[in-house]
C-alpha cells in the first residue's frame, strides 16, 4: 500500500465514523426506548455468552482432570504390577494432559539425582507397553513423552555447576 492510499483510507475511516456517530445520535434521540432495549439485549446476550463459555470451559477442565486421574490410576497399576521394584523405589510415569495429545512424564524419586541417573522407564519397550495399554483404553495415538524433574535449590545448582566445570 502506498502512502497516499494509506492516508485516503484513514480519512475514509474518520468520515465513516463521524457519519455513524451522527446516525447513532439521531436514532438515540428519536428512538431512545428502542435503543436502550436493544443495548440491554446486546449486553445480556454478551454476558450470557461469556457465562456459558465459562461453564463450558470449567466442565471441559473437570472432565479432563477426571480422565487424567483415571488414566494415572491405570498407569500406576500397570507399573506396580510389571515393574514393582522400580515402583517401590519411587520411579513414576505420570499422565499430564489428555488433549490435544496425550502427554506422559517420566518423574524421578526425591532421593535420586536426575542429572546423573538414567530413568529406568526411558526405553522403547516400556513406552511400547504403555502405548499398548493406552490403546486398550481407547487412546490410539502414541503419547508424547517428557521428563519431569523436581526443582533444585541454588546450592544444589552451584554444586552441579562446579562438578561440570571441574
Amino acid at each position: 500500500m502506498e502512502i497516499p492510499e494509506f492516508w485516503t483510507n484513514v480519512i475514509a475511516s474518520l468520515v465513516a465514523s463521524i457519519i455513524f456517530t451522527g446516525i447513532g445520535a439521531i436514532l438515540l434521540k428519536h428512538w431512545k426506548g428502542l435503543a436502550i432495549g436493544i443495548g440491554a439485549l446486546a449486553f445480556i446476550a454478551g454476558a450470557g455468552t461469556l457465562v456459558i463459555w465459562g461453564i463450558n470451559s470449567a466442565v471441559d477442565s473437570y472432565n479432563e482432570s477426571r480422565e487424567v486421574a483415571y488414566l494415572q490410576e491405570k498407569v500406576d497399576r500397570f507399573i506396580k504390577g510389571n515393574y514393582k521394584y522400580q515402583y517401590d523405589e519411587g520411579w513414576r510415569a505420570n499422565v499430564h494432559k489428555i488433549s490435544p495429545r496425550l502427554v506422559m512424564a517420566l518423574s524421578y524419586p526425591e532421593q535420586v539425582k536426575a542429572h546423573k541417573t538414567p530413568h529406568p522407564f526411558y526405553n522403547h519397550d516400556f513406552q511400547f507397553e504403555i502405548s499398548e495399554m493406552l490403546k486398550d483404553e481407547g487412546y490410539s495415538n502414541r503419547p508424547f513423552w517428557v521428563f519431569e524433574v523436581r526443582p533444585i535449590s541454588e546450592e544444589e545448582y552451584n554444586k552441579i555447576l562446579e562438578q561440570t566445570k571441574g
